[in-house]
Formats: C-alpha cells, sequence, structure tokens
C-alpha cells in the first residue's frame, strides 16, 4: 500500500518535497520473499524548484508507536522516545528519486534488521524520517506516516496458515495464471464485486496499477471524498517566502525553518534579442513584472530610447518613442505604482551641454508616454535625487550651471508643481543621495561643487520642513556614493572623496528616530569602489560592481541584524562594469548596461542569492 504526500506548485518561489512510502510484501522463510527477511523496501522523490534533485542526502530512520512516545527499531539501533539516531545513511539520489531499503545489515548502510516482532506486537507502526543536506543540519519531517499492510507482510507466514473456505475453493479451482485479463471484460469486475479490503497490496505485482488503469481523476477525487481537497493530509512544502501566503490560502501552515538548506546561489545572463543599445548614465525602474531601462548616454550622444524586461520569459519588448521626453543622461526615474516618472538631467550631442527641467510619464501597460507639466518646475539640473512618497516624486538638489540646494513636489494626478521649503535645508549638493522612509525624505553627502560634504536632512513633505541629520559617528566626507532603506534605517556605504579621488568602502547606518549613527562591519567587506549599485531584497544590502582604480564584477550582501558581509558568488558573474543600473525584483537582482574594461555595454545578468528554506505543512 502506498502512503503519498502530493505536492502542488503555487509560485516559483516554492521549492516542493514529496514523499512516497512504498510497501513491499515481505515474508519469513517459509513463504515466497521479495526482498530479504527483515528488510522494508522505502522509496522517497525529491524535487527543488520543480527541478527534480540530483546528489546526495542524508536520512535517519525509526520505527515509532502512534503518538510517537516509544521507538521499536531505527538506522543505527539506537532506541528510546523521540530519540534521533546519531549516525545517518548516505543516499544517491538521480534525477529525483531515491531508494533505501530499511533494515539492509550489509554494507554501506549497515542497519539492523527489521524484526517481525515490530509489527506482530504492535497494531500501529509508524515511519519517523530525519533529512538533512550537509549531513549536520537534520530536520525531523512531521508527521510520522502509518505502515499498514506492507510492514506487517514480514510475519504473513502465508505458506503455513490454514487458508479460509473461500480462498481454498478458489485456489483448488483455478491454476496459477489460469485468470488472465484476456478473460475478463474491461470493467466487468469494479468495487460491486469485491469485498471491502480484500485487494491489498500484497495481492498486486510492483507497478502493476499504473496511471493508464485509473480513470482520470480517481486519485483526486479520492482526496476530495476525504476532505483533503486534492493535497493529502501532512504534505509538506519548502518555500523560500517566510510569510508565503499562497500557501496559506491553500492551508498551510509554516512550522520552522529548514536549519542549514538554502537555495543554490546563482547568475543567469539576461537575454540580448531585443534589449536596447549599449548606454551608461540611464535608468532603470522595477514595475512588479518588468525592469523598464531608459535614456542614458552611449558614448557619443544621449539618448531618448529605452525598453522592458521581462525576466521570466527572459524578453524584452522596445518602450514607445511617441511623446516621449528629449535625449538625456543623468536624470532620475522613480516607479509609481503604475507609470514612470523621468525628470532633469542633461542632452548632449558632441557639441554643448544643457540641463533640463522636463520630463515625462510612461505608462508600460499602454505604451505611452504624457509630458510632466513645466509650470513651477523646478530650475534645470542634473547629479540631482528623485524618491516616491507614494502619490508624490520630491526632487531636490544637483547641479544645473551652479550647485542647488532647492527642489519641488510633483503630483501625477494634478500634474502640479510646488516648490520645497529652503528654511532649514541642507546646503546646495550634486551627486548625493535620498531615500524615502514613508514619512520623510533623507537626503546625505555628495558635494558642494568645492569640497565633498558628510552631513544631510530629513525633509517632510506634509509640513514641508527640514530637520538636520546628526554630524555624531557619521560616515566620512563622500559623493558618489549608494544608499538604501531598510524599512528601520538608512544604509550609506562607500563613493571617493578628495580632488584627488580617494575610493571608499566603509559605511554607515543612520536610525532617524534615534536621529544616530552606527557603523557597518569592515570584515568581509567588499573593496573601496565608485560608480556600484546597491539594492535591498528586504533583510540584506547587495552591493555590486563599480571601480576602484579598475572596473570589477564583483560584490557582496550585508545583513544589518548580524552586521555582517558575505561574498556574491563569482560563477557566472557578467562582465566587469560601473555606471550601469540595478534593481531587484523581489527574488533576484537585476544589472544592466554601464561601462566596462574596453566599452559601453548592453548586456545584462540576473543575480539570485542564497535564501532560507522555510517548511510548510498541511495539517
Amino acid at each position: 500500500m502506498a502512503i503519498s504526500l502530493k505536492i502542488r506548485s503555487f509560485n516559483m518561489k516554492t521549492i516542493f518535497l514529496s514523499f512516497v512510502f512504498l510497501a513491499v510484501s515481505i515474508c519469513l522463510p517459509t513463504a515466497l520473499a521479495v526482498s530479504p527477511p527483515g528488510v522494508v523496501n522505502h522509496q522517497g522523490r525529491i524535487a527543488i524548484n520543480g527541478v527534480n534533485h540530483d546528489g546526495t542526502a542524508y536520512f535517519k530512520f525509526a520505527l515509532v508507536n502512534g503518538n510517537g512516545t516509544a521507538t521499536y527499531w531505527n538506522s543505527d539501533n539506537t532506541q528510546g522516545a523521540q530519540q534521533q539516531p546519531t549516525a545517518s545513511v548516505e543516499v544517491d539520489v538521480v534525477n529525483g528519486h531515491y531508494s533505501v531499503p530499511l533494515g539492509d545489515s550489509k554494507a554501506p548502510l549497515s542497519m539492523p534488521p527489521i524484526g517481525a516482532s515490530v509489527f506482530t506486537d504492535n497494531v500501529d507502526v509508524r515511519l519517523r524520517i530525519w533529512v538533512s543536506t550537509d549531513n549536520v543540519a537534520f530536520t525531523q519531517l512531521t508527521p510520522d506516516r502509518r505502515l499498514t499492510s506492507s510492514g506487517y507482510a514480514l510475519s504473513a507466514e502465508r505458506a503455513q496458515s490454514a487458508a479460509t473456505a473461500d480462498s481454498a475453493t478458489v485456489a483448488d479451482g483455478v491454476a496459477a495464471g489460469g485468470v488472465t485479463s484476456g478473460m475478463i471484460a474491461a470493467g466487468a469486475v469494479d468495487g460491486t464485486h469485491l469485498a471491502s479490503g480484500s485487494v491489498g497490496s500484497t495481492h498486486l505485482a510492483a507497478g502493476s496499477v499504473k496511471e493508464t488503469q485509473l480513470a482520470s481523476g480517481a486519485a483526486a477525487a479520492n482526496l476530495n471524498a476525504s476532505g483533503q481537497a486534492g493535497v493529502a493530509i501532512g504534505g509538506m512544502v519548502l518555500s523560500t517566502d517566510a510569510d508565503n501566503a499562497a500557501l496559506a490560502a491553500a492551508g498551510y501552515v509554516k512550522i520552522g525553518v529548514l536549519n542549514g538548506a538554502t537555495t543554490e546561489e546563482s547568475w543567469a545572463a539576461t537575454s540580448g534579442t531585443g534589449a536596447p543599445a549599449a548606454r551608461e548614465f540611464h535608468t532603470a525602474v522595477w514595475t512588479g513584472s518588468e525592469m523598464v531601462v531608459w535614456g542614458g548616454y552611449d558614448g557619443g550622444t544621449t539618448l531618448n530610447d529605452g525598453a522592458r524586461y521581462d525576466p521570466v520569459s527572459d524578453s524584452w519588448m522596445a518602450t514607445s518613442g511617441t511623446g516621449a521626453p528629449a535625449a538625456r543622461a543623468g536624470h532620475t526615474a522613480v516607479w509609481t505604482g503604475s507609470e514612470m516618472i523621468v525628470w532633469g538631467g542633461f542632452g548632449y550631442d558632441g557639441g554643448g551641454l544643457s540641463y533640463l527641467n522636463d520630463g515625462g510619464r510612461y505608462d508600460p501597460v499602454s505604451d505611452s508616454w504624457l509630458a510632466t507639466s513645466g509650470t513651477g518646475t523646478p530650475a534645470a539640473r542634473a547629479g540631482h535625487t528623485a524618491v516616491w512618497t507614494g502619490s508624490k516624486m520630491i526632487v531636490w538638489g544637483g547641479d544645473g550651471g551652479a550647485v542647488l540646494n532647492d527642489g519641488g513636489r510633483y503630483d501625477p494626478v494634478s500634474d502640479t508643481w510646488v516648490v520645497t521649503s529652503a528654511t532649514g535645508a541642507p546646503v546646495a549638493r550634486q551627486r548625493h543621495t535620498a531615500v524615502w522612509t514613508g514619512s520623510k525624505m533623507i537626503v546625505w553627502g555628495g558635494s558642494d561643487g568645492a569640497v565633498d560634504l558628510s552631513d544631510g536632512g530629513r525633509y517632510d513633505p506634509v509640513s514641508d520642513s527640514w530637520v538636520a541629520t546628526s554630524g555624531t559617528g557619521a560616515p566620512g566626507v563622500r559623493r558618489d556614493h549608494t544608499a538604501v532603506w531598510t524599512g528601520s534605517e538608512m544604509i550609506v556605504w562607500g563613493g571617493i572623496w578628495g580632488s584627488g579621488g580617494s575610493y571608499l568602502n566603509d559605511g554607515r547606518r543612520y536610525d532617524p528616530v534615534s536621529d544616530s549613527w552606527v557603523a557597518t562591519s569592515g570584515t568581509g567587506e567588499p573593496t573601496a569602489r565608485v560608480g556600484h549599485t546597491a539594492v535591498w531584497t528586504g533583510s540584506e544590502m547587495i552591493v555590486w560592481g563599480g571601480a576602484g582604480g579598475s572596473s570589477m564584477n564583483e560584490g557582496a550582501r550585508y545583513d544589518p541584524v548580524s552586521d555582517s558581509w558575505v561574498a556574491t558568488s563569482g560563477t557566472g558573474e557578467p562582465e566587469k562594469r560601473y555606471f550601469h543600473t540595478a534593481v531587484w525584483t523581489g527574488s533576484e537582482m537585476i544589472v544592466w548596461g554601464g561601462e566596462g574594461i574596453i566599452s559601453i555595454m548592453a548586456t545584462g545578468a540576473k543575480y539570485r542569492p542564497r535564501e532560507p528554506l522555510f517548511l510548510y505543512q498541511k495539517p
């Protein structure tokens, strides 16, 4: 009899673990046996991200009573209630499938045989499994799975038992093999002709019942009839989501994290088919399903074209050029939830440089542009910052021929601008950073055109007011650094300072509630750089690329909770580059474009960091 935990897919981030307990009839020496006495075969399947796993896994097994308070047998001969075996069984997994003869005493398994008394003396015997991918941290799979007819075949002794009158009559009247499938009309024998429980696993040859013998949907119908909605009770799923809404909606409950288990860290190149032309100083936003690249500089002129990249289909689609803003680089772009707003920057066609104070709103659904209002706009500029508040875009600072410390709030619904207050605003600056906290914009660092800065300010758009950030413990002066918002802190990292161009590889975390700074760890941090990117994943800051005397194609992940750095994998990383863009999709970082060792680039890659695996179960 088979007990199957059937798991179905819910999303791209779900990893599935499916186990099947295959019962094999084992008889004492006086009966015909298909396996050595004291051995019960167990087979299972492991798939990760829908792909059958290949490699080594480590298991520990035990046979326990119904409530798990007593152990009858386990794979290294230790006993005791709730006791995990000390030694593990190393198993090769091929194309997702593995097989373990429980009780096999031969090397390399060297397990104690399963005594027939385990089943003759106990009416409820269950299989308990512990699993590990590194042979260090083991997770117990729950619930324990009940073994029915398979294990009890160890005590069958059918050859010496007294047969019932009905079975004797049939045995005497029909020669072995006397009734074959060719003698029975299709459908002639159904459930009405068979006594309940009269056909068990001991009557069926291994593999004799296949999908071709079952009506379409029969298995699902049996599960539905028992109120299990197509998923067996006790079914387990591994997910990278700590709070997987799809699994919760399907009735699964998170029961913990699989200790020591993570997904693989990986890089994959983005398609070059239909990609935009090579560029740097462009912008990129993430819409929730696509990355939109627009504008930039190709080494000779500024651009006003772009494309949308879908990482699922690995495909590009050009953005419309109708009504698009004038060509530019060094501009800003924000995503509103339905539109990308591009504003400011500089235009260059090989002649003079021109600063811009116009922009456009791009709707990827209709593939169309609308110009932003020109009434009340801030002065023309590049090297400024822009944040999205949830209802408005705030533009501040930059260089328009002179360094600026003013800005404006743009409302796309009313298509109007309102000037930001200058009272208490930070000194004029360019090449600084800005983040949105959920209620305030924090501006920090940059250059006033003569010297680099290590100060900043918090801007409240509701009260239209500024408050200076603390200078105590702040990072050293710098420009062209990166900053991310974690949900509670701003993390500033890297950059350059001084007229001689000294690259930096330190940073600080700023808490606006306490108005205080804390240094980031210096252990394991990336090398000093500028022109890099930084994204926030929800738990880590990923720094990648840039230049520090020469261009780079490496980086690291910073965890502010543990204050620790871990280098990103070098396997399959894209070419070295700086002045590129990067977005976080919710599961991957996509880097694209920038300047390489020899030329400006039109290539990119998707990076998926290691993620912990959370275990969900269908109660």
